[in-house]
């Protein structure tokens, strides 16, 4: 009687070990947030300011340069472009729209369709 309620146990830590470890594409999401904010700060009054922010971009998601998954990923939504999770994670007039149960891009909406 002791087995099923130990596999229980084992099994919920297990789930929430999981849940509570945050994955690298976790981490390449926060470092394009902050890298985007940095963007904004720094190039708000360049000329080009998206080569600038390009520039940044690269700069901070090189870490993640041996994933060309991850790092697309962490420039693209560093520049505002790709996933997002709000319209604020979207730059240029894109807004964040919902394309699946759990995936949402960054679209330009014409005329209320994409």
């Amino acid at each position: 009687m002791l087995m099923p309620s130990l596999y229980r146990t084992a099994g919920v830590l297990l789930l929430v070990g999981t849940l509570a470890c945050p994955t690298r594409e976790d981490a390449a999401r926060r470092v394009a947030r902050q890298a985007a904010l940095a963007a904004a700060r720094e190039c708000a009054d360049a000329a080009a300011s998206e080569t600038c922010s390009e520039t940044i971009c690269r700069d901070q998601c090189s870490p993640y340069a041996d994933s060309p998954q991850i790092a697309e990923l962490c420039r693209d939504q560093c520049l505002g472009r790709g996933t997002c999770n709000s319209d604020r994670d979207c730059a240029g007039g894109l807004v964040c729209l919902m394309i699946a149960p759990r995936l949402r891009r960054c679209v330009m909406l014409v005329d209320g369709a994409f």
